[in-house]
């Protein structure tokens, strides 16, 4: 289950705060049997803008030069939780 804060602008991670044990543990005896994901927008909360020079400059590229060019955006990217 996606939980989503409510306001524009604000992100869901802080909101729902599922990194703290008693308020994972409420929100899972609310919803038993769930996977729970809260997470921050692009933009919101702790989430930053994205820097990928190749997809922000690129134009007038075939669909697989933009599929190139997301992939390594991807690698540069990664993976991170703070939990």
């Amino acid at each position: 289950m996606f939980l989503i804060a409510g306001g524009p602008g604000q992100g869901s991670a802080h909101t729902f705060a599922l990194g703290q044990q008693d308020n994972a543990d409420f929100m899972r005896t609310l919803f038993p049997g769930y996977t729970l994901v809260a997470f921050d927008n692009r933009g919101t909360g702790d989430s930053g803008v994205i820097q990928c020079a190749g997809l922000q400059n690129a134009t007038f590229l075939s669909n697989d030069q933009y599929s190139v060019l997301a992939g390594q955006c991807g690698a540069q990217l990664g993976t991170s939780s703070p939990f």
